[in-house]
């Protein structure tokens, strides 16, 4: 179920990021940033589906995108001059790399908009044409930024393992029910905590008295 969902992520996230150079383009006669959304935006987005589609299910993949999408905050808070409303962007993109279930995909998106953040300001506050705040700077504020996103990020690795259990352990179940489909009556459930863990346990104690019934059978029928 994880590689299958790695996969359907990978697609749904790089048509997303497709959509975002339509966003990156309907930006761009705001602050004539058009050289920034063609080139920044169709490299992201090209890379992205580049990856989705010929390493689909892949580490590298979830890595790419999950940088990608973290690298367009950047893109629309520097085409709005640091608009402030653009920075939400960077926590509904960290939230949608929850689909991966994957904890290393938020905390590599969360290096990433760090490092964006850092360069950027110190790039800003040295005069070079580029933004991150829209009428302030320093390193207190990038600290405030930082300070929200290892919150958010935090809590999604928290999420991320537990769905990820949770999947691990459908996969558990189903193959289970495909040895028992087959005959296999040995096939047994890991036994984790809380109420996939009693669910668990359930299912292997149902196992065991059905194969003890068997081996009663077989032992009457010899």
């Amino acid at each position: 179920m994880l590689e299958e969902g790695y996969r359907r992520t990978d697609n749904f996230l790089a048509w997303l990021l497709a959509g975002h150079l339509l966003l990156a383009l309907a930006l761009a006669p705001l602050r004539g940033t058009w050289a920034s959304a063609l080139l920044i935006g169709g490299a992201l987005s090209g890379v992205s589906m580049l990856c989705a589609r010929l390493a689909p299910g892949r580490i590298v993949t979830r890595i790419t995108i999950a940088s990608a999408i973290m690298l367009y905050s950047g893109l629309i808070i520097h085409q709005t001059g640091g608009m402030i409303e653009m920075h939400f962007h960077v926590f509904g993109g960290l939230a949608f790399l929850l689909m991966y279930r994957d904890w290393r995909v938020p905390v590599v998106g969360a290096a990433v908009i760090a490092l964006h953040h850092v360069i950027l300001h110190e790039s800003q506050r040295r005069g070079v044409p580029v933004f991150v705040f829209a009428d302030h700077l320093g390193y207190h504020i990038v600290a405030i930024h930082a300070a929200w996103v290892v919150f958010e990020t935090s809590v999604l690795v928290m999420m991320a393992r537990d769905l990820e259990k949770q999947a691990r352990l459908s996969d558990e179940l189903i193959r289970v029910a495909l040895c028992l489909g087959e005959g296999n009556l040995q096939a047994r459930v890991p036994e984790t905590g809380g109420a996939a863990g009693h669910a668990a346990a359930a299912i292997n104690a149902g196992t065991e008295r059905l194969a003890g019934s068997h081996q009663a059978v077989g032992g009457q029928a010899q």
